[in-house]
């Protein structure tokens, strides 16, 4: 049984291709481990972690208020009446560094160093969802020469809400009442 040195060379060729082809499995199966495991870690592990994320990119909390309406007495006068005004606000969760938007911001629009401190503040305290108004009662134009630098200014948002206007005054303030935030004094009182 004297083997030819050509099946000698076939038979070895084949023991080194066997070798690579249990090397390159090996290989091949360690790296979908690697990606099972990773989609395991990622899937099942962080699944909480991905989902609370990607309800945060899908939902976009915005608080508004309803246009309330028109109140008259019996001849047609109005009691309580709405005007249209223009406010600016910013959401401290997408401003990201809120110091550098309000220093923009005030390039635009001044901002008084207590109010800017009270922002400060208010951010802190707050959820950062929650919108702060910087400014209140501004005119178009005011609201027009920031909005054309909005891409300037992340978390910035320009909105148009209703003021309540009550022409009588206290006169008929036991009929309509009035809605507003609570001030320091009304707490302790």
């Amino acid at each position: 049984m004297f083997r030819s040195t050509a099946d000698r060379l076939n038979e070895k060729q084949r023991q080194g291709v066997s070798r690579r082809a249990v090397f390159l499995g090996g290989v091949q199966l360690a790296g979908f481990g690697l990606l099972a495991g990773r989609m395991y870690q990622l899937q099942v592990l962080e699944a909480d972690r991905y989902a609370m994320l990607a309800d945060e990119n899908r939902i976009n909390v915005r608080f508004s208020v309803p246009t309330r309406g028109l109140i008259v007495d019996r001849f047609g006068q109005p009691l309580a009446t709405n005007r249209t005004t223009y406010r600016i606000a910013v959401v401290p969760e997408q401003a990201g560094d809120l110091k550098a938007v309000l220093d923009r911001l005030h390039r635009l629009a001044p901002i008084p160093a207590n109010h800017r401190e009270r922002i400060l503040d208010q951010a802190r305290r707050q959820r950062a969802f929650v919108p702060i108004v910087t400014h209140n009662n501004l005119t178009w134009a005011d609201i027009a020469h920031v909005a054309a630098r909005s891409a300037d200014l992340p978390g910035v948002e320009i909105t148009a809400t209703d003021e309540r206007i009550y022409p009588q005054g206290d006169l008929s303030a036991h009929v309509v009442g009035y809605v507003g935030a609570v001030s320091k004094q009304e707490l302790t009182d």
